[in-house]
């Protein structure tokens, strides 16, 4: 993902449920259970950050590298 100037934001690379940090999956199981995970993602910015972005009930819910839960994004 570019920026109208060209420059780097980020990339999102697809991932299984089992490349996903354990506390996103516990996350996950405790707030949505039962519900169908979408899209699964390892996030990586320019900056450097690495975040996961799991999609569920059509909306991204997101979490840091270590698999704690940051937000949900529409």
């Amino acid at each position: 993902l570019f920026n109208p100037k060209g420059e780097f934001i980020e990339i999102v690379k697809a991932i299984p449920a089992k490349g996903l940090p354990k506390g996103v999956l516990t996350y996950v199981e405790e707030h949505y259970k039962g519900a169908k995970l979408g899209d699964m993602g390892k996030v990586n910015d320019a900056k450097g950050k690495t975040t996961y972005e799991v999609e569920i009930h059509g909306k991204d819910v997101i979490f840091d590298e270590d698999g704690n839960f940051v937000k949900t994004e529409k």
